[in-house]
């Protein structure tokens, strides 16, 4: 008796859903969630992206975040954004960092981001760039990923970005191994923020070709 493969589908996630959402966008980065935002605290770095996630007005809001949904469920979770709205969520980022911990903590968790941009930077020209990539153990192997990239290059074709990018902790060596699979290729290597965080490889594929209709 063969198992009936689940309907899939990819919107923005709800605020609601942070549960769900929250635990598997902390998956796809938790040493570096931790050390940016946890101070070496797990549970407390999942507090802040739980109270970024549940507001309209932060960087991580739901209203930034894509899911892969199955009978309603968040399974996969996915950030994409280009330049343009990279630079659009810098300051509510700034500002959902300071009202959270307030002054003094704020300073240091800034601190910490400007050292992990040398490691994770905003979206080049051209590019529309994927992040927060997570998917629930119980639906791998469902080509749930190759979803998500066939979404993100129909994004960037709408965008006008010729390029999809993404950044992968070295120590990952399964996601890598997946993207080039992908057709992603590895540009060049990022440095590692600080010693619990691994650093990054960066890795580039062309927006697929579209006849014109």
């Amino acid at each position: 008796m063969t198992t009936k493969m689940p309907d899939f589908h990819i919107r923005r996630t709800y605020a609601a859903e942070y549960e769900q959402a929250v635990s598997l966008l902390f998956s796809s980065g938790s040493e570096a969630f931790t050390w940016l935002y946890g101070n070496g605290d797990s549970s407390r770095a999942m507090a802040f992206l739980a109270n970024s996630f549940t507001r309209d007005d932060t960087a991580l809001s739901h209203n930034n975040i894509w899911c892969v949904t199955a009978d309603d469920n968040v399974v996969a979770t996915f950030i994409l954004a280009n330049v343009a709205a990279a630079e659009a969520l810098s300051g509510p980022g700034i500002t959902q960092v300071f009202r959270y911990y307030g002054f003094s903590s704020a300073l240091t968790c800034s601190w910490r981001a400007i050292r992990l941009e040398r490691s994770l930077p905003a979206p080049k020209p051209d590019c529309l760039h994927i992040s927060g990539v997570a998917v629930d153990p119980l639906f791998r192997g469902q080509s749930i990923l190759r979803r998500i990239i066939d979404f993100a290059d129909q994004k960037a074709y709408e965008l006008e970005c010729s390029m999809l990018s993404l950044d992968v902790a070295k120590t990952n060596t399964a996601a890598i191994a997946k993207y080039q699979h992908l057709g992603f290729v590895h540009q060049y290597s990022r440095p590692a923020p600080h010693k619990t965080v691994p650093g990054f490889h960066y890795f580039t594929r062309a927006v697929l070709d579209r006849d014109e209709e």
